[in-house]
C-alpha cells in the first residue's frame, strides 16, 4: 500500500516524530488534493510538540483511508478569530463561495478550552515522491527493471542516470552512496 511505503520511507530518512490525528470525509478530502494547506487545531498538551518539519498522519474517520504530511510552520494564536485574520479562507478549508467564520470551529471546540489552550494553524505540504529521497529498496527495483527490460548483451547503467530517473538528485540531500552501493550489490 502506498501509505506504508511513504512511511517507511519517512523513517528510512531518519524521521520518527509523526503526529496521529483523526479528520472527518470534507477536510481529509480538501487535505488530500492539496486545496487545503493549513490545519487548525486547539493548542492543547498533544498539540504543543508539533514542530516544524514532523509529520502527521491524519486518518479519514469515515474511511479509514490515512495520508502523511510534513509541518512547514506551526503558529500559534489567543483564538480562531486572530487566526483566521492571518490566512485565507481557501488555505482553512473554505470553498470561494462560501464565508469563513471563526465560530464555526465551536462545533469542535469550546470556548472555554479555545480561552484555556489557544489555537495553532499548522502550515502543511502533502508529501510527494520527489520530497522523500529514495531508499535502497527503490534504487534495487529499477536496477532489476532495467536489467529484466535489457534486450541486448549488455546494459550501460550510470549511478547519476538511475538516480535522476527515480528523483531526488541533484540536491544537497541525494542518496549517490546508497545508490552505488545497490549497484555494486546487484553486479
Amino acid at each position: 500500500d502506498e501509505y506504508k511505503l511513504d512511511l517507511v520511507k519517512i523513517i528510512d530518512w531518519g524521521y520518527t516524530m509523526i503526529h496521529k490525528m483523526n479528520l472527518w470525509d470534507s477536510p481529509f478530502q480538501m487535505l488530500k488534493s492539496g486545496y487545503k494547506t493549513i490545519e487548525l487545531r486547539l493548542n492543547d498538551q498533544k498539540r504543543k510538540s508539533i514542530k516544524s518539519g514532523d509529520f502527521i498522519q491524519f486518518a479519514n474517520s469515515q474511511t479509514n483511508d490515512s495520508i502523511i504530511v510534513v509541518v512547514r510552520d506551526v503558529q500559534k494564536f489567543e483564538d480562531f478569530k486572530s487566526l483566521y485574520l492571518n490566512y485565507s479562507k481557501e488555505s482553512m478549508g473554505y470553498k470561494a463561495n462560501e464565508d469563513a467564520n471563526p465560530e464555526d470551529m465551536y462545533q469542535y471546540y469550546s470556548k472555554e478550552r479555545i480561552s484555556e489552550y489557544g489555537v495553532i494553524a499548522i502550515e502543511i505540504s502533502l508529501i510527494d515522491s520527489l520530497s522523500i529521497p529514495p531508499t535502497y529498496d527503490d534504487f534495487k527495483s529499477l536496477i532489476i527493471s532495467k536489467l529484466k527490460n535489457s534486450t541486448g548483451e549488455y546494459i550501460e547503467l550510470t549511478a547519476g542516470d538511475l538516480h535522476r530517473e527515480i528523483g531526488g538528485y541533484p540536491n544537497r540531500n541525494h542518496r549517490m552512496p546508497i545508490c552505488c552501493k545497490v549497484m555494486r550489490d546487484i553486479m
